[in-house]
């Protein structure tokens, strides 16, 4: 079997998250004390390898690790997986003024 089959399969199988503030701290252990190693903006999604109380061991797509308070976060099914606009999620929202200009 190919590295990347695997690899594949191993993404499949665990569990995943999606970032839902706007910058998460990632920290060394899970507790606000320790010393934050990371973060992770809203909407990007993370693979949980640990649950520790209200609080998940995670890795970004960059392979960083870290522990996040799950209120940090909303899990998904890594199956359906991909939300079409992750930052729907997000609890921000960019400005909704519009432009009245008009294009000649």
């Amino acid at each position: 079997m190919s590295l990347l089959l695997v690899l594949a399969l191993t993404a499949l199988a665990s569990p995943g998250a999606v970032v839902i503030k706007p910058v998460a701290n990632m920290y060394s252990a899970p507790t606000e004390d320790a010393d934050v190693v990371s973060q992770a903006i809203c909407g990007v999604s993370v693979i949980v390898d640990e649950e520790k109380g209200e609080w998940v061991k995670v890795r970004t797509p960059d392979d960083y690790p870290g522990w996040m308070p799950t209120a940090s976060l909303r899990r998904y099914s890594p199956v359906s997986t991909i939300t079409p606009h992750p930052e729907a999620s997000c609890r921000w929202r960019a400005s909704s003024r519009t432009s009245t200009a008009k294009i000649p």
